[in-house]
């Protein structure tokens, strides 16, 4: 047994390290009355914003908690032969709730069985400070699988950024993470997966690719980011699977501009030397997009491309073995 220390008073929990190989990561199994102080004062982090909708915790049972420790709270590494207990005592820090993520709790014998994925449990496993990056992954990630409420909800989406911030050790509040500082293409990939998708990082340049099952076929949607002095720019573009053969580019490119001229967001584009066509849908960001703002995005442009593809096939009559 070992002796957590917080601002409302001590904590015991029997103590032994994770068994899935992150360092550092220890299991914590604490008794109902322990387990009702975690609850009521939001130790190891544990609050309503970092849990998942519609689940709530069995205070007539114990808990195992998966502890990880907090980046850039000085943690050692973990050490093969010692106890999670004696290492936990080798320094006064180790045992403070505030250095210390409650990154799962399950609940084997409450009925029913409880087992709580928080948001601690999406920050990679580190010893180091993250960066905004790694934040905004996490944060989409969580949003996207846990709280699906919140994904159009601008405002609740910064406010997990800016106080994740804080407690991961990086200056600032979300008003000083400007898109350059973060891996947008992180938050499309976390929507994409969460959708059952599977999203590929090109090997060069700032795009990630997946594909997209609509209700006439699969295209390939490609997602890419262009930052100027302007500002920032998220652009997803969908390729259809046809490509407007030469006879036919001149009324396409008519076609097209007639359906362009009246739309606010999407764009009809066709490449002039491969005769590929394809709709682009933009969006400005002044900050981390949310996982919410992405999905639209996305959804707008699919329904573009359900919308366009009988005008596009009717000019693009020559299959694309590129895009298919």
């Amino acid at each position: 047994m070992v002796t957590f220390v917080s601002a409302s008073g001590d904590l015991r929990a029997a103590v032994t390290w994770a068994d899935d190989g992150s360092d550092g990561d220890i299991i914590a199994a604490v008794e109902p009355a322990e387990l009702a102080r975690v609850s009521d004062a939001g130790l190891f982090h544990l609050d309503p914003s970092s849990m998942p909708s519609g689940v709530s915790i069995d205070l007539d049972h114990g808990a195992v908690l998966m502890l990880r420790p907090t980046p850039g709270a000085g943690q050692a590494p973990r050490p093969g032969p010692t106890s999670a207990a004696d290492w936990l005592r080798g320094h006064p820090g180790r045992l403070e709730t505030d250095n210390w993520y409650a990154a799962r709790l399950e609940q084997p014998d409450a009925e029913p069985p409880v087992d709580i994925r928080t948001l601690w449990s999406y920050l990679p496993a580190t010893k180091e400070a993250l960066d905004a990056q790694g934040i905004v992954r996490a944060i989409a990630a969580f949003v996207s699988e846990q709280r699906p409420e919140l994904e159009g909800a601008a405002d609740a989406f910064d406010g997990l950024v800016t106080g994740l911030t804080g407690l991961a050790g990086v200056d600032g509040t979300i008003g000083d993470v400007g898109t350059e500082d973060v891996d947008v293409l992180g938050v499309v990939a976390a929507v994409v997966e969460s959708s059952g998708g599977e999203p590929t990082r090109f090997d060069e340049g700032e795009a990630i690719g997946f594909p997209i099952q609509g209700t006439h076929g699969v295209w390939l949607c490609v997602a890419d980011v262009y930052r100027a002095e302007v500002g920032t720019l998220l652009v997803l573009s969908s390729a259809f699977p046809a490509v407007v053969p030469p006879p036919r580019r001149d009324d396409a490119y008519v076609a097209f501009g007639h359906w362009n001229a009246d739309q606010g967001l999407a764009t009809l584009d066709l490449a002039a030397e491969s005769g590929r066509a394809s709709l682009r849908t933009p969006m400005f960001l002044d900050g981390p997009p949310s996982p919410g703002a992405v999905r639209h995005l996305i959804d707008v442009n699919i329904d573009a491309v359900e919308g366009t593809w009988e005008l596009v096939h009717a000019y693009a009559t020559e299959p694309d073995a590129y895009v298919t």
